[in-house]
């Protein structure tokens, strides 16, 4: 049962997430880097994933974190698990939207 919990906060917070991506006019390719990076992979397991550089992934990230306002990965890494725990306590994708953007601005 707690596996079934945890992958529906982990859901939660990817349509949160998913939704930041879209209000901030990301492309689907930055969208995809804003939820690698929250899922915790690194530039290299991305560069890999994705048959690019790492340079090329990091470049991408920035992309994200300016249309973002976030100074660097770390502020969305400590974003995501904040809204994970908030999940846990079943808040919705609607509840954690306002939550993530607070941080990640």
């Amino acid at each position: 049962m707690a596996h079934q919990d945890t992958s529906c906060s982990d859901e939660a917070v990817r349509q949160a997430l998913q939704r930041i991506a879209h209000d901030a006019c990301l492309t689907p390719c930055l969208e995809a880097r804003l939820l690698e990076i929250a899922a915790g992979l690194t530039y290299r397991e991305i560069a890999r994933r994705h048959g690019v550089s790492a340079n090329t992934v990091k470049s991408e990230v920035r992309g994200v974190l300016q249309a973002l306002g976030a100074h660097c990965r770390h502020e969305i890494e400590d974003a995501v698990s904040a809204a994970r725990l908030r999940a846990e306590e079943r808040a919705t994708a609607e509840e954690l939207y306002p939550f993530l953007l607070l941080r990640l601005e």
